[in-house]
């Protein structure tokens, strides 16, 4: 039975979850279940710091004392995040666009912001659900 456990593919960051065993048997992740179907992420990042497939996303930066770092599934468009469960690549322009989606912000109000510092990181998107 442990050895059917352990013989598939090793969690990726965005990867769905009911546990944060599920994400990583070493207790370095955590399945966020505020997200919809779990979400396997590292909570506490700094720039430049996530695995390969994904990127450090500062939330609610202002004021600065409510900020917040997540690792986020890395993407270029909707077809590499997930499918089900709303989620979809938040790039650009929909950074600006995400306070709609949080209650009581005020509207125009930026609530993420890729905080990597390498341009490969920087300039990609993050899969996020928006429902």
């Amino acid at each position: 039975m442990a050895l059917a456990l352990f013989s598939g593919c090793a969690p990726q960051i965005g990867d769905d979850c009911r546990t944060s065993a599920q994400c990583s048997i070493n207790a370095d992740r955590f399945c966020d279940l505020a997200q919809p179907g779990g979400y396997c992420t590292v909570r506490g990042c700094n720039p430049d710091t996530c695995p390969d497939r994904a990127i450090c996303v500062e939330w609610r930066f202002e004021p600065p004392r409510g900020t917040d770092t997540y690792c986020m599934e890395r993407c270029s468009g909707d077809g590499d995040c997930r499918e089900g469960d709303g989620y979809r690549c938040i790039r650009g322009e929909d950074l600006e666009d995400l306070w709609q989606y949080a209650p009581g912000v005020e509207p125009g109000t930026p609530i993420a912001r890729i905080i990597d510092l390498s341009d490969s990181r920087r300039n990609s998107g993050f899969c996020a659900a928006l429902e």
